[in-house]
C-alpha cells in the first residue's frame, strides 16, 4: 500500500465521521438544547420553585416550633382524602411536606381516582395544595413553571415517548461526543500540539461564520471531558436498551447484591393489611436504624420518608446518616409490616466497582453527595447553557455550509 492510499483512507475515514457527527448532531440539537437549558434550571430547582411558588412553603409557627412527625403527616393526608391511601413522601425541602397518595386498595371506584400530590404544612398538617402526579396544580401558571421544567428534562413532557426519546440521544451523544474529539485532531503526530492548539481557540476578530465555527470547535473541546460524563450518566438514568449495565459490568464486573433475592423470597400475605400502623411503623424503624447505627459507627437524623409494600409485606423508613461518600449517606431500614422483624439495609453502594462507579455518575449529575454545593450548582448550571449554546452554533454552522453548498 503507497502513502498516498494511505492519505486517501484516513481522509475517507475522517469524511464519515464529519458526516455522521453533522447530521447526528442536527438531529441531537432541539432535544440537547432543552435538556441544557431545562438541566441549568434544575441545578437551582428549589430556589427557583420559591421565586416562582412561594405559596407552596409553609412558615413555622415559632422558632421552637417542631414537625409533625411521619405518621401524622401520613394520618392528615389520608383524613383529606379518605379515597385515597399514602403511598410515599417526595423530598423537597424542609417547609412543605409532599405526600403521593393512590387509590384505596378495594375501592369499588379505584379506576376512576386518580393519584395526586398533596402539599402539607409539615407544622400543622394543613393541606396546602393538591397536585396531579406530574406536580402541576390549578393555581396559575407560575405555580407550574418548575414542574413544567422537570418534566422537561425528564421526559420531554411527553410521558414515555419522551423517555425513550431521551434514552436513545443520551446514548447517541455518548458516541458522538468521542469522534467529535476525533474531528478536531490533528492528521499526525508530527508538531501535535502546535497544529491541534488553534482548535481551543477562539478567533474573535474574525467574521461572524468563522467566530461561530470556534465556538462550536473550541467551546467543545473546553468542557468536553464533564460533558461526556453527563452524556454518559444520562445513559444511566434511561438504560432501556441495557447499555449502561452491560458496559459498566464489563469494565468493572457485576454487581453483587443480595436485596433482589430478599424480596424475591417474600411470599403473599393472607390479608395486605399489616399488623403495625404507621405510627408503630415508624417508632419501630426509628429503633432499628439506631440500632444499626450504633453497631456500625455513624449517626442517623430523623426520617425523611416512611414506605408500606403490600407485595412484599414490608415497610421501609429511609434515613439520613453521617457515613461519607462512596459509602450512601441516605440509607433504608426495611422490616416486616406484622412482626417489626429487619429485613435489608439497602444503601445505592453495594461495594462493587461497577456500583461505585454508577453512585460518581450519578451522584455528578444529579448534584447529589459529594457534589451538593452551591459552587457546583453554579458549575451545572453553566455546563447547562454551554450545552445549549453549543447546539446552536452547530446548526448554525450546517446552516451556513448548507447555503454554502
Amino acid at each position: 500500500m503507497n502513502m498516498s492510499s494511505v492519505g486517501r483512507g484516513k481522509t475517507s475515514a475522517r469524511s464519515v465521521v464529519l458526516t455522521l457527527h453533522r447530521w447526528v448532531g442536527l438531529g441531537m440539537a432541539l432535544f440537547l438544547l432543552i435538556e441544557g437549558i431545562s438541566g441549568a434550571m434544575l441545578s437551582f430547582r428549589g430556589p427557583l420553585t420559591r421565586f416562582f411558588d412561594p405559596a407552596l412553603f409553609a412558615t413555622a409557627p415559632s422558632s421552637t416550633a417542631r414537625r409533625l412527625d411521619l405518621a401524622t403527616l401520613i394520618d392528615a393526608a389520608q383524613a383529606a382524602e379518605p379515597q385515597r391511601e399514602f403511598h410515599w413522601f417526595l423530598p423537597m425541602g424542609d417547609d412543605v411536606a409532599l405526600v403521593y397518595l393512590v387509590p384505596k386498595t378495594g375501592l369499588a371506584t379505584r379506576a376512576s381516582i386518580a393519584p395526586l400530590y398533596l402539599a402539607l404544612d409539615p407544622w400543622r398538617g394543613r393541606v396546602i395544595r393538591r397536585m396531579d402526579a406530574r406536580l402541576y396544580s390549578d393555581q396559575g401558571v407560575l405555580t407550574n413553571v418548575m414542574p413544567f421544567v422537570y418534566d422537561l428534562h425528564k421526559t420531554l413532557a411527553l410521558g414515555s415517548t419522551g423517555i425513550w426519546i431521551l434514552a436513545i440521544t443520551a446514548l447517541v451523544w455518548t458516541l458522538d461526543s468521542l469522534w467529535a474529539v476525533y474531528l478536531t485532531l490533528p492528521r499526525g503526530f508530527n508538531a501535535f500540539w502546535r497544529r491541534w492548539k488553534p482548535a481551543w481557540q477562539i478567533k474573535w476578530r474574525a467574521r461572524w461564520p468563522r467566530i461561530n465555527y470556534d465556538l462550536h470547535r473550541a467551546g467543545s473541546l473546553w468542557v468536553w471531558i464533564p460533558m461526556l460524563l453527563f452524556a454518559w450518566s444520562s445513559v444511566a438514568l434511561v438504560d432501556n436498551f441495557g447499555a449502561f449495565a452491560n458496559t459498566m459490568t464489563g469494565i468493572f464486573g457485576p454487581n453483587t447484591s443480595a436485596t433482589a433475592a430478599f424480596f424475591e423470597r417474600q411470599t403473599p400475605r393472607a390479608t395486605p393489611v399489616p399488623a403495625l400502623d404507621w405510627h408503630q411503623a415508624l417508632d419501630r424503624g426509628e429503633t432499628l436504624a439506631q440500632t444499626f447505627a450504633r453497631r456500625d459507627g455513624y449517626a442517623v437524623a430523623a426520617p425523611d420518608s416512611l414506605w408500606y409494600d403490600p407485595h412484599s409485606h414490608q415497610y421501609s423508613i429511609r434515613l439520613r446518616t453521617s457515613r461519607r461518600f462512596p459509602e450512601d449517606r441516605d440509607l433504608i431500614f426495611y422490616f416486616d409490616g406484622d412482626t417489626g422483624a429487619p429485613g435489608p439495609v439497602i444503601a445505592t453502594t453495594d461495594g462493587t466497582r461497577a456500583s461505585i462507579a454508577t453512585d460518581w455518575l450519578i451522584a455528578f449529575h444529579m448534584i447529589g453527595d459529594p457534589f451538593d454545593y452551591t459552587v457546583y450548582r453554579i458549575v451545572v448550571c453553566v455546563l447547562g447553557i454551554l450545552l445549549a449554546a453549543v447546539s446552536t452554533t452547530g446548526v448554525v454552522l450546517w446552516a451556513a455550509k448548507r447555503r454554502g453548498r
